[in-house]
């Protein structure tokens, strides 16, 4: 990869729904790993060392992103609302940890 290419993609933003907002503040503000699951048009479109903004001003590197199947690979199932595992049914999934920078 050219390495303005690179320097591209590390200058996007990342969004979460609103209703997460305080929760993840709350994670990054703690330096804690924050972990998100990613697909239809946002699935291969993080990468490891990607530099992030995020909606509430914070500045995110991702940390890993792991290729899944489909949602039920996610280690994190349990933690995932069961209309939104509906809703992502069988498509790929990037599973991705971001943490502040």
């Amino acid at each position: 990869m050219k390495l303005y290419e690179r320097y591209l993609q590390q200058n996007k933003s990342i969004d979460f729904p609103k209703e997460e907002h305080p929760s993840l503040k709350k994670r990054f503000n703690e330096n804690k790993i924050v972990i998100t699951h990613r697909v239809d048009e946002e699935y291969n479109k993080y990468f490891k060392g990607n530099i992030l903004l995020t909606p509430f001003g914070f500045k995110v590197k991702v940390i890993s992103v792991d290729k899944l199947k489909n949602i039920k690979e996610s280690p994190y199932i349990n933690e995932i609302p069961e209309e939104q595992i509906k809703e992502i049914g069988n498509k790929p999934v990037d599973l991705i940890r971001l943490k502040k920078i």
